[in-house]
């Protein structure tokens, strides 16, 4: 039996719901084992998925049953320059608001966080006590 993220938090295996946190929703190498993990699982699997995805890309989880949350984030100069205004004016940044707003919805059991270029998304988890 391999090593799987899915055997560390503190509740069955097959009963957990999963938060896969990736950068851009596309399939990239990390995504598409995902996909193929929901795809190829046994049919009394009752894990649970979850993807939130920093910016927006082609990729369509329907076929999965799998809610996708995507925050407004780009790099358009107007967005940040709005995302620049809202941080200095309230403390807070949109699409760890989105990220955060994710989480609420879907009661996840762990977070995934595909990279390490998200260090925000991991200090998030540790402000919600939230396992990743």
């Amino acid at each position: 039996m391999g090593l799987c993220p899915f055997a560390y938090a503190n509740c069955p295996p097959n009963s957990m719901k999963l938060l896969f946190i990736t950068p851009v929703a596309n399939r990239s190498g990390s995504v598409t084992t995902l996909l193929n993990y929901m795809h190829y699982a046994p049919k009394n699997d009752s894990r649970r998925f979850a993807m939130f995805s920093r910016r927006a890309g082609q990729l369509d989880l329907t076929e999965f049953n799998c809610p996708l949350y995507v925050s407004p984030q780009s790099d358009r100069f107007s967005y940040r320059l709005y995302e620049t205004a809202v941080h200095k004016l309230t403390g807070s940044i949109p699409h760890l608001k989105s990220l955060e707003d994710a989480h609420k919805a879907e009661k996840v059991d762990l977070w995934y966080i595909n990279t390490i270029a998200m260090p925000e998304y991991a200090q998030l988890a540790i402000r919600l006590g939230q396992p990743y």
